[in-house]
């Protein structure tokens, strides 16, 4: 179990603090580490704080505007001790920061002692760490599930008796070969070939026998030996053809790439960033800086307007870059069926969104004996 020490004032951040939890363990393997949850403990807060943060994997850090409180005879925050003691510890930080207008109800305020501190911990943390900014809860845990995807590079895993092992990745367009030393202390996450989401055969061939292990995917059924893995419900087309289905938790979803041949869709966790995905109007919405996909179906177009002059239709997707973070406006023109806007350079599987914005868990597969 990989244990996430959640770090943040809770004042001005509570709903942002059980988004985070929440995100982080709805992910396999995943346990939320928080204050809330300690209970009663006979020794001070801090100390216990600092306790668990040193048995945990990972630290996530909340920066918003407010300092946070202090312990007794203590001029520095919980929230920076735990920065402080996790940089001595040699625990990753992943730090999330609110942006400069970020909304502070105004009886919240600290004193103006507690205010330049908390002026001088964000300028610290900024200079110090590579770090995500958010604008709404829901961002903050999509951007929480992002950094923790790409720090231990989730994705399936492939656990075989110990050996090296020629692997030949037969993906949809591509064939990849590696030399891999893979056993139980030493798991190899399957991943698609580079720029594909679907695999349709791995041969792992180990260098101390002839025997091959196979695992086809080609006939639209799971090999016995892969145990599937995805804590949230994800979309597909059904190799019958037909409407988009939605495949269920832990639900391996297989594609028909052509006529009698089946391949395993395999896809990282996403966001759907616009909201009403099935039924699309122009709306605004908060990006970061970095690279997105627009994508619809239908008749008509969208656009960012002040950010390209390229558009999106059903034949091309639209790939642009936000250099700064930003509030902008997807304008849509014409009738279309549904849209997507996500993290990325291409097109990943539809998200069904309403009135709020959804996330995507990742895939995972793995073989078991």
């Amino acid at each position: 179990m990989i244990k996430v020490f959640l770090s943040s004032p809770v004042r001005d951040l509570a709903e942002y603090r059980e988004k985070a939890c929440a995100a982080i363990n709805k992910l396999d393997n995943f346990s939320c580490i928080r204050m809330e949850d300690f209970g009663a403990v006979d020794a001070p807060s801090l100390e216990v704080c600092l306790r668990e943060l040193t048995k945990s994997d990972i630290m996530v850090g909340i920066v918003g505007h407010l300092y946070g409180s202090c312990p007794p005879e203590n001029d520095m925050s919980f929230t920076e001790h735990e920065f402080n003691e996790a940089s001595d510890a040699d625990i990753p930080r992943l730090m999330f920061v609110a942006p400069e207008g970020f909304p502070v109800s105004a009886n919240l305020r600290e004193s103006r002692k507690a205010h330049n501190n908390q002026k001088e911990f964000r300028k610290r943390v900024l200079q110090n760490r590579t770090v995500a900014r958010f604008n709404t809860p829901d961002d903050l845990a999509t951007e929480i599930i992002a950094a923790l995807h790409n720090h231990f590079e989730l994705g399936p895993t492939i656990n075989v008796p110990d050996d090296y092992y020629a692997v030949v990745i037969n993906g949809r367009n591509s064939l990849e070969v590696c030399k891999e030393h893979i056993g139980p202390d030493k798991p190899w996450r399957l991943q698609p070939n580079p720029g594909e989401r679907h695999v349709m055969r791995v041969v792992l061939i180990p260098l101390s026998s002839s025997e091959p292990i196979v695992l086809d995917f080609t006939k639209g059924e799971l090999p016995a030996e892969v145990e599937f893995i995805r804590p949230s419900q994800g979309t597909y087309f059904p190799q019958s053809g037909g409407p988009m289905e939605i495949a269920d938790l832990d639900e391996p979803r297989f594609e028909e790439i052509e006529p009698g041949v089946t391949a395993l869709l395999i896809e990282p966790g996403g966001a759907q960033l616009l909201l009403n995905s099935t039924n699309p109007r122009s709306q605004r919405v908060w990006l970061s800086e970095g690279a997105y996909t627009l994508w619809v179906v239908g008749t008509g177009s969208a656009s960012i307007p002040g950010i390209t002059l390229e558009i999106a239709t059903a034949e091309r997707p639209l790939v642009f870059h936000v250099t700064e973070q930003q509030d902008v406006l997807v304008e849509v023109e014409g009738d279309l069926e549904k849209f997507q806007l996500e993290n990325g350079t291409a097109p990943t599987s539809f998200i069904l969104s309403t009135e709020v914005m959804v996330t995507r868990a990742a895939d995972g597969a793995t073989q078991i004996y």
